[in-house]
């Protein structure tokens, strides 16, 4: 999969495998000061990001979440949100920005529109 992005610099490193796999994660993570997840959406994944990278406090998490986690925008975008986005991927946003905020993690989620 890696290799299809054609992605080619010295600072930037692409890895293949799942989140599930919590020793090659963790691997990783302990040689990078940034992690930036794309999609919140699966728990078991957040689950298992959390967990490692409360082992390593001085790696930041950037997460790419969506707008309304707390009720912070008016009220037609969180009304759009909620018909527009698969409810698979609403239910699983708000339980997963919930186990970053309540870990020990250096995290900034961000509430995209």
């Amino acid at each position: 999969m890696s290799q299809r992005l054609g992605l080619h610099h010295s600072r930037v490193t692409l890895v293949d495998g799942l989140f599930s796999e919590a020793a090659k994660l963790s691997e990783l993570v302990s040689k990078v000061d940034l992690v930036y997840i794309n999609a919140m959406e699966n728990l078991e994944d957040i689950r298992v990001i959390a967990t490692i990278l409360e082992k390593y406090p001085k790696v930041k998490l950037i997460g790419a979440s969506m707008a309304g986690l707390h009720d912070e925008v008016p009220s037609e975008l969180a009304k759009w949100t909620q018909n527009h986005l698969p409810s698979s991927y609403i239910e699983g946003e708000k339980p997963s920005a919930t186990i970053i905020e309540q870990s020990s993690i250096n995290y900034t989620l961000l509430h995209l529109t």
